[in-house]
């Protein structure tokens, strides 16, 4: 790495096939442990930042191999390799660069497996799994469950210091036996036939500037420069914070509005509003 020097240790990042597709790799510096990923890009050139996106799971090769066996996720890169010791009948992965990256991760494989996720002993790691969990049912996995360290452990513990404590296989399966099956927060969709669509008693649509604009609606004004796009948004703007009229348009009700613009200096943002506003004490 220019700046962090040889790595520490690195993990191997394969595609389904087994080819490499980059490296995470771990620095020691005076301030701690960092982590670095090291990918390939579109041209097959490494590269020091992920150059797929999502990022891909850390065991693809593995989960393709074994298409019937168990998935156990852990977090992070070194409890999967201490994980597979201790529990060989399981399919082991990860998603890379810590808890705060399950999202980002590209979670389609474990679609139809059963998963069991093993967090570290902390607050995060429990966030993790609740994150993990959520990303695999999104993507079809068939059960998720989730296995709970004991409160008497470390903070951070994982399948790394269960190794080190001196867990042997059936120490390990018997732990996930204990795991909780965790269910889906997802609202399952109900396809309606014509009929019963029709037949739905449905709210009016509430209109912040009528008869144009709706409200959750998307409006884009598009135009030329110098023809007066500014004044436009900014006249709508002021009518629905007022609940006023606006060229043809009207108001029902007041409504709080954020205008954000990228380019106009402040100064001529206040003499285009006073222009607009004039005498009006309702703003």
């Amino acid at each position: 790495h220019p700046e962090l020097g040889v790595p520490f240790q690195n993990w191997p990042y394969r595609d389904s096939s087994g080819y490499i597709i980059g490296y995470v790799c771990r620095f020691n510096t005076p301030k701690g442990k960092v982590y670095r990923p090291y990918f390939r890009d579109e041209k097959s050139t490494f590269r020091w930042k992920f150059s797929i996106s999502p990022r891909p799971l850390y065991g693809l090769d593995v989960l393709r191999r074994r298409p019937n066996d168990p998935v156990l996720i852990v977090e992070g890169e070194k409890a999967v390799e201490a994980a597979k010791r201790l529990l060989p009948d399981w399919c082991i992965i990860t998603s890379p660069c810590g808890a705060g990256a399950a999202a980002k991760t590209d979670w389609a494989p474990v679609k139809g497996r059963i998963i069991t996720i093993w967090p570290d002993a902390d607050n995060v790691g429990l966030l993790y799994a609740e994150k993990v969990a959520e990303c695999c049912f999104e993507v079809g996995a068939k059960s998720v469950s989730i296995v709970k360290p004991s409160p008497d452990v470390i903070k951070g513990w994982d399948a790394a210091d269960a190794l080190a404590d001196g867990w042997t296989e059936e120490t390990a399966e018997q732990f996930l036996k204990k795991a909780e099956p965790v269910k889906s927060q997802m609202k399952k969709l109900k396809p309606l036939n014509l009929d019963e669509f029709l037949a739905l008693e449905l709210p009016p649509q509430e209109m912040l500037l009528a008869p144009f604009l709706p409200l959750k609606g998307l409006v884009e004004l598009y135009a030329g420069r110098g023809i007066g796009k500014t004044y436009l948004a900014l006249g709508i703007a002021y009518a629905v914070a007022t609940g006023a009229e606006f060229l043809t348009w009207f108001a029902p009700n007041p409504k709080k509005v954020l205008f954000v613009d990228g380019e106009m200096p402040a100064n001529v943002m206040q003499d285009r509003l006073r222009q607009i506003i004039g005498k009006d004490t309702n703003c």
